[in-house]
């Protein structure tokens, strides 16, 4: 990873702050982190990565996308990313209307990025139950 500097640096010491004060991460977790390609998810995941590499505590990351079908995917940039920074990103291709976790008539009634964020939302809940059995 990258020297930290700037004001991603000042962050991450928050990040590190939060980790600690709250216990967020102990020995042996498995983190699932939702990469959407967004900022937000991007830094974290950096974020985390950057801090397991000196962490006393052992744990894993296991990055997750979930890619609801639109023109605009950024699935296989964000693989390769995730390949520079020496992790693998499974992504699972779930176009958002036909998301089990997403009611017909909900998504019918809502812009198609909200609907596909709250079938994301209950995806990632569904992977994460399996991850932790």
């Amino acid at each position: 990873m990258a020297k930290l500097d700037g004001p991603y640096r000042a962050l991450n010491r928050q990040v590190g702050r939060a980790l600690v004060k709250y216990r967020m991460i102990e020995e042996g977790d498995r983190i699932l982190v939702g990469v959407s390609g967004g900022k937000d998810s991007i830094t974290l995941l950096y974020s985390l990565l950057e801090r397991r590499a000196r962490s006393p505590v052992a744990y894993e990351l296991v990055p997750v996308h979930i890619d609801p079908g639109f023109d605009d995917s950024c699935a296989e940039a964000l693989r390769e990313r995730c390949r520079q920074l020496g992790t693998a990103l499974p992504t699972a291709k779930i176009p958002v209307f036909s998301a089990p976790v997403c009611a017909a008539s909900d998504c019918l009634k809502s812009p198609a990025k909200p609907a596909a964020a709250r079938s994301r939302w209950g995806i990632t809940a569904t992977t994460s139950s399996k991850l932790s059995s």
